[in-house]
């Protein structure tokens, strides 16, 4: 064990986590790190409601049509 606490502190004691590459511009890039970066994108997650079976199709979900 490395008693001199280099290295990436966990999330959370305990649990293991992922790291997931996306794509986006620049642009966006800076806006995620304006408004709160990787804690942002997990918390968003977090509160985001799960698709309905029904709603998917072929693992994607349903386009409403625009009004």
């Amino acid at each position: 064990m490395n008693d001199r606490g280099q290295g990436r502190k966990p999330l959370k004691e305990g649990v293991e986590s992922v790291i997931v590459p996306i794509r986006m511009l620049p642009s966006q890039r800076e806006k995620l790190q304006r408004i709160g970066g990787a804690a942002w994108v997990r918390k968003a997650i977090d509160r985001a409601k799960e698709p309905s079976a029904s709603s998917r199709i072929a693992g994607q979900e349903k386009k409403e049509p625009k009004k």
